[in-house]
């Protein structure tokens, strides 16, 4: 067994991170593609797996003319309403058309620049696999459901439509969105290289179906906690209002309110996390545990993550952003890694894996922080 180790530290890290805040700030963001090469290079170069750590090959001049470019597409996008709403609309199809391409090479881009006892990763799987799952599927399925819209309409009538399709939609939903993003970790999973060895992934569908289905019933569980509060906040509004009671009554039922609404609020933010927490965790683990190295010691990928555990962590790492007012961040970051590293392991014997690959790779930077841009980051 190998697990991965990150010894990187805190108080360390915010070294760096402060020196790269008050250069970019002082440069006019220019000194920000240093920033991310030095904080790559640091995250990489103190996760250890068997002994050896990992390093990030993307150079600073590149990163800055690809956000160079990158900031004028989101300049130019945030002022396409003020000359003409057509202008913007065609700028929108231009995008969704080519944010499939964006999302490969940016996939491509942070693989290759990636390395491991000196042999490089890369990304190998076909940009037209990005542009069935990203576009292709998702425009499938809402022709799929309009034409049950439709036909429902057409056969039972609107109101009694509407009762019937919201089942069929609810249940649908979580039947496609589960084989949508069970297609898309496949994909990925399986275009991954490390030299000239291939990564093999066999996840299961029903893994996926079942993560999504029981947290959509959480999620359906979990809501009406707060829904009776927001019942209980109205209820006592309405006896606020008929003005029988007398004023430390109402003082006191305007405090109940305030503090459920606050309640809720507070509720609805930690189930959300709950819900995020519960599919990531589980399925990080099930595509990592079916997951190996194309190699005949077939070393396998293994996640050790709990929910609770990944639970504290992002709620720890929230409060403690809130309380320090950001200056924590780089303690965020380095915890959050060391507790990613302390959950992941490799099983088989890495000392036989032999790999032969490309030593450098000279792929632009554009895409990637384009996508970086809008958010458009999906590797694994």
């Amino acid at each position: 067994m190998n697990a991965f180790k990150f010894n990187g530290k805190g108080s360390e890290f915010f070294g760096i991170w402060i020196v790269n805040v008050l250069l970019s700030i002082i440069t006019l963001g220019i000194y920000s593609a240093w920033a991310k090469v030095r904080t790559n290079k640091y995250f990489y170069g103190n996760t250890e797996l068997a002994g050896e750590t990992f390093d990030y090959h993307a150079t600073p001049g590149k990163i800055l003319i690809g956000r160079l470019i990158a900031m004028v597409c989101v300049f130019i996008w945030a002022f396409s309403a003020a000359i003409s709403p057509e202008f913007q609309a065609a700028l929108l199809v231009a995008f969704v058309l080519v944010m499939p391409a964006l999302m490969f090479m940016n996939t491509r881009f942070d693989a290759r620049m990636t390395s491991y006892r000196h042999i490089r990763f890369n990304f190998e799987g076909s940009i037209w696999g990005f542009y069935l799952l990203v576009l292709g599927f998702p425009l499938a399925a809402f022709a799929v459901f309009i034409g049950i819209g439709a036909l429902a309409g057409l056969v039972i009538g609107e109101s009694m439509g509407l009762l019937v399709l919201v089942p069929i939609y609810a249940v649908g939903g979580i039947f496609g969105f589960s084989w949508w993003r069970f297609k898309l970790d496949n994909f990925l999973a399986n275009g991954y290289r490390y030299g000239t060895l291939k990564f093999k992934a066999e996840p299961s569908y029903k893994a996926y179906l079942a993560t999504f289905s029981l947290a959509s019933l959480i999620a359906i569980g979990a809501i009406a906690v707060p829904f009776i509060f927001v019942i209980v906040i109205g209820f006592s509004s309405m006896l606020a209002s008929l003005g029988d009671l007398d004023e430390s009554m109402m003082i006191l039922l305007g405090a109940f309110g305030v503090f459920g609404a606050f309640a809720a609020y507070i509720l609805m933010f930690v189930i959300g996390q709950l819900i995020n927490a519960f599919i990531n965790v589980r399925i990080r683990n099930h595509l990592f545990s079916q997951t190996i190295l194309d190699h005949e010691s077939q070393p396998r990928l293994k996640s050790t993550m709990t929910v609770s555990g990944y639970l504290g962590l992002v709620i720890t790492n929230f409060l403690l952003l809130i309380v320090s007012f950001g200056i924590a961040r780089a303690h965020v970051k380095v915890r959050t890694a060391i507790f990613l590293a302390d959950h992941t392991e490799v099983e088989g014997d890495l000392s036989a894996v032999i790999a032969y690959g490309e030593s450098e790779y000279q792929d632009s930077a554009i895409c990637d922080e384009m996508a970086a841009a809008f958010d458009l980051e999906v590797g694994l």
